[in-house]
């Protein structure tokens, strides 16, 4: 039956992906050393799961596939045994699937996880078709292990402390809820918006015509707008980084968790215009990347602040993220002869932050963003007029760079 054969060719794809990327059997124990270890084992564990709901209404399914999304989360994984890595099919009618994939953020970042996700579905159709599979030799993680046990850390410790210098003062996006000292959880909210199309293309005339990226224009904007919040010129918020060395052969399509947290600080003053800004912002960013891979701790281990750097993330996706992400659930239909088409509209997204908010940047057709926020410390009301002011500072600067940045009215 179709349902067997769709079933059989997921699971067996599933198998190829694990045993083909050894990040995908990795587990992390801490009784081998006096550090946690990353073991990649021989035979990696399998985690695949099939759902038949076929007998349900579609009001029931979707109460079913909601709850099962919520299970999939409270799950979580188990470090030490692992598997950091699964994925649950539903079948909902006789060519109808919905696909949950959940992975640990500790063994592959987002561009590694769309990079399999892309495999798993060439898999797949190769096996569903009966035709060879064709994808790429790729370089071994443990090239960038490698890598990294060749670095001089203390070069990178003393760029961190001299670039953090003489900072001092937290910079923060102030909670508005009056009550918020009696809320200690998290209650994860997301926001989303995209800016019109005409002044997306603006900001990409004046990346173009600066040559910096949309990259650095949200960076160096952001530290505008979060200067005005703080009454201040200086100020530091968390950066996401890919964390690949350009040097390295075949870094690009290595599959693991590179990504890194690093601290953006900018600075201007009176006179200062944003395109001298975005200028500084570039050339420190250059600077900086040979040392991106230095972990967190040990860059706030170098400031004044030490643990109270930062007080919440800037990241700046290459790739869209208003429909795929580390954890995703899409729905597809498969035709009689296997060919699986996913449905528009039907990509969800949960991600797991660390920090009270978080500004997500992907260049979209236009230019699409999204404030993980967590709902305890910030209202909805606060996000939108947030979301206002940001719109409000982008337009003024496409207006003009050459203004000097403290004319910019945004709030």
């Amino acid at each position: 039956m179709l349902f067997r054969s769709v079933s059989q060719s997921r699971y067996k794809a599933y198998r190829i992906l694990i045993a083909r990327h050894g990040v995908l059997r990795t587990v992390f124990r801490n009784n081998l050393a006096d550090e946690p270890l990353q073991v990649v084992l021989k035979e990696g564990i399998i985690d695949f799961r099939v759902e038949d709901i076929r007998d349900k209404d579609p009001n029931e399914q979707q109460a079913y596939i909601k709850a099962l999304r919520e299970a999939d989360k409270d799950e979580g994984f188990d470090l030490s045994a692992g598997p950091l890595v699964r994925l649950i099919i539903v079948q909902q009618s006789e060519n109808r699937f919905y696909q949950i994939w959940s992975n640990h953020h500790l063994n592959l970042d987002g561009w590694s996880t769309n990079a399999v996700l892309y495999e798993f579905d060439v898999l797949y159709k190769s096996l569903i078709s009966n035709q060879p599979t064709i994808l790429s030799n790729l370089e071994s993680y443990s090239r960038y292990i490698a890598w990294l046990d060749g670095i001089d850390y203390q070069r990178s410790k003393s760029y961190w402390g001299d670039y953090l210098t003489d900072y001092d003062s937290k910079t923060v996006l102030p909670f508005d809820k009056e009550d918020v000292t009696h809320h200690t959880g998290y209650i994860p909210k997301d926001y989303e918006f995209w800016l019109s199309e005409e002044l997306s293309k603006d900001l990409n005339a004046i990346a173009q015509k600066d040559k910096t990226t949309l990259h650095t224009i949200v960076q160096s904007a952001w530290g505008v707008l979060l200067s005005r919040y703080n009454n201040t010129q200086d100020v530091v918020f968390g950066s996401v980084v890919s964390g690949r060395p350009s040097e390295l052969k075949g870094i690009q399509e290595m599959i693991g968790i590179f990504i890194n947290t690093v601290p953006q600080r900018i600075r201007y003053t009176d006179q200062m215009t944003f395109r001298e800004l975005l200028q500084i912002t570039q050339k420190s960013f250059i600077a900086g990347e040979p040392h991106h891979h230095l972990n967190l701790a040990e860059i706030q281990h170098e400031s004044e602040l030490g643990t109270n750097l930062i007080d919440h993330l800037v990241v700046f996706e290459n790739y869209p993220i208003s429909g795929q992400s580390d954890a995703t659930t899409t729905k597809e239909q498969t035709n009689r002869k296997g060919e699986v088409s996913i449905e528009g509209e039907t990509v969800e997204v949960f991600e797991q932050m660390n920090y009270d908010f978080t500004l997500m940047a992907a260049p979209e057709d236009r230019l699409f963003f999204r404030m993980k926020y967590n709902g305890a410390k910030y209202s909805e009301g606060f996000i939108k007029r947030l979301e206002g002011q940001w719109k409000q500072l982008l337009v003024e600067i496409t207006k003009s760079t050459q203004t000097s940045i403290t004319e910019h009215d945004m709030l």
